[in-house]
């Protein structure tokens, strides 16, 4: 079985912008990290919700598979803890 699940977050322009900034490969100065601040600004503009608010919507999503085990792997999983 599969499960879904929505996890919307919600971002101002600057908070866009310092989530890609943690990340640990996003440049840390020089001219590709202004050339990447200034398309994420784009970005954000593009895809800014039509409410007024400043803000954008991303909605990620969480895909949590659920599985049977047949009796022989749980005997086989048993046998191995001991």
């Amino acid at each position: 079985r599969r499960r879904h699940f929505d996890n919307p977050q919600t971002y101002d322009a600057d908070s866009l912008l310092a989530r890609a900034q943690s990340a640990s490969f996003y440049p840390t100065a020089g001219p590709l990290r202004d050339e990447l601040d200034g398309e994420l600004r784009e970005l954000f503009k593009r895809f800014e919700d039509n409410d007024g608010t400043g803000r954008m919507t991303m909605t990620l999503q969480t895909l949590v598979v659920i599985a049977t085990r047949s009796e022989s792997e749980m005997q086989a999983g048993r046998s191995a803890r001991r």
